[in-house]
């Protein structure tokens, strides 16, 4: 299968270069979408980027996270990809574990996997206890508004989809900001698509790394556990003849999780700020 990257750059010229040099050589095209970045980082990689896969595109205007991965999603559509992986430009996820992403969909065993950050206790390791805490709120929210209830970790950015089921989704509906991913699973939802979660230890490596916290380098990412099977029994897509669907007209089922982000980023923000500076 030809698999391809999509990358939102925006505000990540001192990273982006990092991660397009750790593709792993099963990538086969790269798109860094540079979503009106005012610190060009779409110029950075087309002047110092030599990999040969890679191909930068330019937003005229902001369009946000997911408005770069529907530009993504529609260029690997366009050039006749099978997989498509969303990576973050900032480093924090590790392209080393694509493989892991892929695998399922590779088996026919899921049109869908997000990360898991939640997968091995060791992962959560010096993340704040109101950020846990937020986060658990969080993807219960998501939970109950897309119905996949065995994805551990559904606001989790780090994914990968086949573009059988891509070729489905209406992309111009999909949101545009922070909630896409959200989005997508309720969506994903629509066509009974089947979704894995994949073992993402390593998926915030860079800032459990920069927190201090021994052993964090030697997670090993050749390891490969079992996905867990979903919740309902459900077929891949990629098996099926797919019914038509009547596609929603908006995100309404993702205003809990809206309120409930900001809830969790105000209720951390203050609790940052009543700590004593030695505590910080």
């Amino acid at each position: 299968m030809k698999i391809a990257v999509a990358i939102p750059s925006y505000k990540v010229q001192n990273h982006v270069l990092d991660v397009i040099a750790r593709m792993p050589p099963q990538v086969q095209r790269i798109y860094v979408i540079d979503d009106k970045c005012p610190n060009g980082s779409g110029e950075l990689v087309r002047q110092q980027c030599n990999d040969p896969r890679v191909r930068v595109i330019f937003h005229e205007q902001n369009q946000g996270v997911g408005g770069a991965v529907r530009t993504g999603y529609q260029a690997a559509l366009d050039e006749g990809m099978d997989i498509v992986v969303k990576v973050d430009g900032d480093g924090q996820m590790d392209p080393v574990l694509i493989p892991r992403f892929t695998r399922a969909i590779e088996r026919g065993r899921a049109d869908y996997t997000k990360g898991n950050r939640f997968y091995r206790p060791e992962s959560l390791q010096g993340m704040p206890p109101v950020r846990l805490f937020g986060n658990a709120v969080l993807s219960f929210m998501a939970k109950l508004s897309t119905g996949y209830w065995a994805n551990m970790d559904p606001t989790n950015g780090y994914t990968a989809i086949h573009t059988h089921v891509l070729r489905q989704l209406p992309l111009h509906k999909l949101e545009q900001r922070y909630f896409f991913e959200t989005d997508m699973l309720y969506r994903l939802n629509t066509l009974r698509a089947v979704v894995h979660d994949a073992d993402g230890r390593g998926v915030r490596r860079r800032a459990i790394e920069s927190a201090g916290v021994e052993g964090a380098a030697r997670i090993p990412v050749e390891a490969h556990q079992p996905l867990r099977a979903p919740l309902r029994l459900r077929l891949p897509a990629a098996r099926l003849q797919h019914r038509q669907s009547v596609q929603p007209d908006g995100g309404c089922c993702c205003y809990w999780v809206v309120a409930c982000s900001v809830w969790a980023n105000g209720y951390t923000a203050t609790c940052r700020a009543s700590r004593p500076p030695a505590a910080r």
